[in-house]
């Protein structure tokens, strides 16, 4: 899914903003779906771990040129350092992580992004991005991550949006395009 984003969008010609991306990220949260988060199907703790990892080891080595600014090498270690981060502390074996709830709500939130943000018209890179992937991800925190819940609670939920603190911080800057 990630070689079809690659090929498709992030070209050294194309930044690979609006619709393009939208468009492009949703078949690839779509398949990830379709793969793992079956009604019969947990895909809990480290089989989601292992999958997401793949798909963004497999974007950054393919996708994140050096000349790219935070479509580019260093949007592409900082995605790829904070999903090791959060493999280690959440996804044990023994966690349940995940299942249908959360890709239905993962889901969800991608159509919202891609609806409020991948238009024609906006570019949706640098602040306009950090600020609704950060909202996304508050949403998905107080609807899923409840803290009786064993990371599908509290202790993914804060991981999550830590990470995506860092990211706005360090790559989505008012300043960015």
């Amino acid at each position: 899914m990630t070689d079809n984003l690659s090929s498709k969008c992030f070209a050294t010609t194309d930044n690979c903003t609006g619709e393009a991306f939208g468009g492009l990220f949703l078949a690839m949260t779509d398949n990830l779906s379709s793969k793992c988060f079956a009604t019969t199907d947990n895909c809990t703790g480290e089989a989601f771990g292992e999958l997401f990892l793949a798909m963004t080891d497999n974007l950054s080595s393919k996708c994140f040129a050096t000349t790219d600014n935070c479509t580019g090498e260093a949007f592409g270690e900082l995605f790829l350092a904070m999903t090791d981060n959060l493999s280690s502390k959440c996804f044990a074996t023994t966690n349940n992580c995940t299942g249908e709830a959360f890709g239905e709500l993962f889901l969800a939130m991608t159509d919202n992004l891609s609806s409020k943000c991948f238009a024609t018209t906006n570019n949706c890179t640098g602040e306009a991005f950090g600020e609704l992937f950060l909202a996304m991800t508050d949403n998905l925190s107080s609807k899923c991550f409840a803290p009786t819940n064993n990371c599908t609670g509290e202790a993914f939920g804060e991981l999550f949006l830590a990470m995506t603190d860092n990211l706005f911080s360090k790559c989505f800057a008012p300043t960015n395009n």
